[in-house]
């Protein structure tokens, strides 16, 4: 039996869409963890790619993981040159917008070969404030050819409340939980009739730093659990302001 992921996978791709309200406070987690991976085993190949196309500005200082001197920068190259940038040829910025699976098709750029000895893992990070790009990063992880292995960990939430979804394809029979019955993740995720609008950044708006930072923390640790101990996580954690409930992280 293989004994972890990392010595199953030739290559593992970790790619966040979102560096805001949450992706901020995720991805110094994330490249902290992948160091750590990297420095005991070199044989995976680790990338980290982070994808937004905002820029900070004055209102996102107030919950979001910036600085003053960040605002007018691009927030991808703000966060990675605070905190990932050594990270260098494994770490790719991309100031986009993701508004369609054949933009996914040029980030990701699947390998449609056969050879079984490429293995490939892909892990979704979801840090966006809609439900159409969560639909299309779920629409885009169930079109992957068979041969590439996929996660896709969504988060969001608003002022009191949020909730994380886990949800993967192709995995090899070794990583535990499979057996967990499936979130419907298009009818948790509907689309709204009206053009969804940008959440407000005030202090006490939509959502808050603690909520923000909290979310970040419960993806953490599922990516945590998932390479580290070869276990796939609840694939629905719902938390409050007032904690978290009692489904297992």
């Amino acid at each position: 039996m293989t004994a972890n992921i990392v010595e199953y996978f030739n290559k593992i791709d970790i790619i966040q869409i979102g560096c805001g309200g949450t992706g901020g406070w995720l991805a110094p987690l994330v490249a902290k963890l992948i160091r750590n991976i990297t420095s005991r085993n070199n044989q995976c190949e680790f990338s980290y790619t982070l994808i937004d196309n905002d820029i900070v500005e004055q209102r996102n200082i107030l919950r979001q993981n910036f600085l003053e001197r960040d605002i007018g920068k691009s927030k991808v190259l703000a966060l990675a040159n605070r905190y990932i940038l050594e990270l260098e040829k494994n770490l790719n910025l991309l100031d986009e917008k993701i508004n369609s699976t054949k933009k996914l098709n040029e980030i990701i750029k699947p390998d449609t070969s056969t050879d079984t000895n490429l293995q490939r893992l892909i892990i979704l990070l979801g840090c966006v404030d809609n439900n159409s790009t969560r639909r299309l990063l779920y629409k885009y992880m169930n079109n992957l050819p068979l041969n590439i292995s996929c996660i896709y960990i969504d988060s969001g939430n608003d002022l009191n409340k949020g909730q994380v979804v886990t949800t993967w394809i192709n995995l090899p029979e070794f990583i535990g939980n499979q057996d967990q019955t499936p979130v419907n993740f298009l009818k948790l995720f509907t689309t709204k009739k009206k053009t969804e609008t940008e959440q407000s950044c005030a202090f006490f708006g939509d959502q808050t730093q603690g909520l923000n930072n909290f979310a970040a923390s419960i993806v953490f640790l599922n990516l945590q659990r998932i390479l580290i101990t070869n276990q796939l996580p609840a694939n629905y954690i719902e938390f409050y302001s007032s904690g978290y409930s009692s489904i297992k992280i």
